[in-house]
């Protein structure tokens, strides 16, 4: 959305960069987890393979983009509708990483903390227990 606004509109700009603003509260730790893939404990169980199968290949696919973003914007365009190169320039400022659950679980305790501070309800009150987390093993 952001880069579709700069891209067609020249007086647009952005008055900030929240992962700039994240890393100022948060001792230089700019990193914002704001995907995730989620499946229900039972669906966990009984697919663990499965989970497994689909991490790895995620993981393999943002490798295959940050390695050829030009392709990768060229696949996206045809899903998303969207201009190639207004693609491409997005790939600059969405930050799509993959973490490991150990990382993965100390960047969303950090965000959830933050959010638990100002809107407790966005999360159901608390923070989750270890069941939400997914352990690759």
């Amino acid at each position: 959305m952001v880069t579709i606004t700069l891209a067609n509109y020249e007086d647009a700009y952005l008055s900030f960069d929240i992962q700039e603003e994240w890393a100022k509260i948060h001792n230089g730790e700019n990193r914002i987890p704001f995907v995730g893939l989620f499946a229900s404990w039972d669906f966990a169980e009984k697919n663990s393979r499965l989970l497994k199968k689909i991490n790895e290949y995620y993981q393999k696919g943002i490798e295959w983009v940050h390695a050829n973003p030009e392709e990768a914007a060229g696949l996206a365009a045809e899903y998303f509708g969207q201009p190639a190169p207004v693609i491409q320039a997005s790939f600059q400022r969405i930050n799509l990483n993959y973490y490991p659950a150990g990382e993965a679980y100390q960047l969303i305790e950090l965000y959830f903390n933050e959010i638990m501070k100002i809107y407790p309800e966005m999360i159901g009150g608390s923070l989750p227990d270890e069941l939400f987390y997914f352990q690759d093993q």
